[in-house]
């Protein structure tokens, strides 16, 4: 019970975590793809 009491929220933040990365890769990507276009 103890175990998965402390694994619990630690799987929460490294989830919270990789959506964060994802989040903010995909932003990355598409500002590098999109600016070229709206600066021509």
């Amino acid at each position: 019970m103890g175990i998965t009491n402390c694994r619990g929220p630690f799987m929460m933040l490294k989830r919270l975590l990789e959506d964060a990365f994802i989040d903010y890769a995909y932003f990355m990507i598409t500002k590098v793809f999109f600016f070229p276009i709206i600066r021509e």
